[in-house]
């Protein structure tokens, strides 16, 4: 960021041990075009060891949780809608413009990540993004589906 090397994201932090916690927060600036600003803070903690099944095999895999807020200043945006209503007389056009202002957002986070030593990388990850209300709005599931290891 600004011509330096800066850590914005450190999901595993290693040596991955039992019982250990660490916290992640970052800032994002414009990261899409409905959000000028995204803010993350998210606690982790391993949970243990955990045998978990993906399509490229069975591992026995530390399991991370991390628990967190959002926060999003949403953009200003200017929605138009338009619609025709054509009769014997003629057509009736209506066109109605919304401008909305800046606002905020919130939320919360979960993710769950199985790490597998022998591998040296995750193996499954889920992560969930709630709304203010306690809603699900995002669910992600990754897995690893093929793996080949050769010289280790």
């Amino acid at each position: 960021m600004d011509g330096k090397e800066t850590t914005v994201n450190r999901p595993l932090a290693f040596p991955l041990q039992p019982g250990k916690s660490w916290d992640v927060s970052f800032t994002e600036h414009n990261p899409n075009k409905a959000h000028t600003l995204e803010q993350w803070d998210t606690h982790y903690k391993v949970m243990g060891y955990e045998s978990v099944e993906v399509p490229a095999g069975k591992f026995n895999a530390i399991k991370i949780e991390a628990e967190g807020q959002w926060i999003a200043e949403l953009a200003p945006s200017t929605a138009i809608v338009q619609s025709a209503n054509t009769a014997a007389g003629g057509t009736t056009m209506v066109t109605q413009t919304q401008r909305t202002q800046p606002s905020k957002a919130t939320g919360r986070t979960y993710r769950a990540v199985w790490y597998a030593p022998e591998v040296g990388r995750w193996v499954k990850a889920v992560d969930e993004v709630y709304n203010s209300g306690g809603v699900r709005s995002q669910r992600t599931t990754s897995e690893l589906e093929t793996l080949q290891l050769t010289g280790r």
